[in-house]
């Protein structure tokens, strides 16, 4: 179920970054290359939080890989117990 939400936010800002892609190629093959400008994309916003969430949603796919449903174990044993089902 996580991974339907992390795909979520993750494909969200897919297409920024590919926008800030595009723009710094057109700038390059308008001016040339020039490593500044690789310097600035990379500390945008959009790519340092694409690569921040993607970073994020690739531990928690392996945690839950390690430790599947780990959060709704004590859930479902107190229901029991409790007799809430």
């Amino acid at each position: 179920m996580i991974e339907v939400f992390l795909f979520g936010i993750i494909s969200g800002l897919i297409p920024i970054t590919l926008a800030g892609l595009f723009v710094t190629a057109y700038l390059q093959y308008r001016r040339g290359f020039s490593m500044q400008d690789m310097k600035t994309y990379l500390s945008v916003a959009p790519v340092l939080s694409t690569l921040w969430f993607g970073a994020l949603a690739s531990l928690l796919v392996e945690i839950n890989r390690l430790f599947p449903d780990a959060l709704s174990f004590p859930f479902l044993f107190l229901c029991e117990r409790e007799n809430f089902l």
